[in-house]
């Protein structure tokens, strides 16, 4: 089986409807049950067998 790396891009301006949700900065930093949103998407790519690295790519902080 081949292995691939996954990217997460994680720098959307939360300036839409999840804004209503949330006062975070970014849409990956939504707090849902003490945990960012972003963490639960690399939480499950890391449970992908098939995935070797998950690289996220954010704004510059």
């Amino acid at each position: 089986m081949q292995l691939i790396d996954a990217i997460v891009l994680a720098g959307a301006v939360n300036k839409g409807k999840l804004r209503a949700c949330s006062k975070a900065e970014y849409e990956a930093m939504i707090d849902i049950n003490k945990k960012m949103l972003v963490e639960y998407v690399v939480g499950a790519l890391i449970k992908v067998d098939r995935i070797k690295k998950v690289l996220v790519v954010g704004p510059s902080m």
